[in-house]
């Protein structure tokens, strides 16, 4: 019981953050700040219900690493657009004050988003497919 919901909150999280960062690639900026919480909320729900009706932690593990590996497929050619909003984006220096941390966002959202979210959806669907892969006996 407590390895599930430790499953479901921390691939939840993963989903959320992933979503959150799709979501600042193909929405405005004003639009995306309300949508946060609600986003929050759906995937901690799709992945507590996903994790409670697997019938081992294993396959629970592996049914949530999958969606995950789906989201990150899909963000690395949303990542693409070359008018993503969260890639032009100046952000002030009253929240993030380090010009190497805005360069580094800039950098990650406008041009290294997509390798790393294609390498980060291979392994995570990799990992969900060995998961998911019945176990052999150890006397066959």
């Amino acid at each position: 019981m407590v390895n599930r919901l430790i499953a479901a909150i921390v691939l939840g999280i993963l989903f959320f953050l992933l979503a959150s960062i799709g979501q600042a690639l193909l929405m405005p900026t004003e639009a995306a700040d309300g949508l946060a919480w609600f986003v929050l909320l759906i995937a901690l729900a799709v992945a507590l219900f996903v994790a409670f009706r697997a019938h081992a932690i294993r396959r629970a593990w592996g049914h949530l690493f999958f969606p995950d590996g789906v989201l990150c497929l899909a963000l690395a050619p949303a990542s693409l657009f070359s008018n993503a909003s969260a890639a032009e984006l100046d952000y002030p220096t009253d929240y993030i004050s380090e010009a190497a941390v805005r360069y580094a966002i800039r950098a990650a959202l406008a041009g290294y988003l997509p390798i790393i979210a294609a390498f980060l959806a291979l392994l995570l669907l990799a990992v969900a497919l060995l998961l998911l892969l019945p176990r052999r006996s150890k006397h066959a």
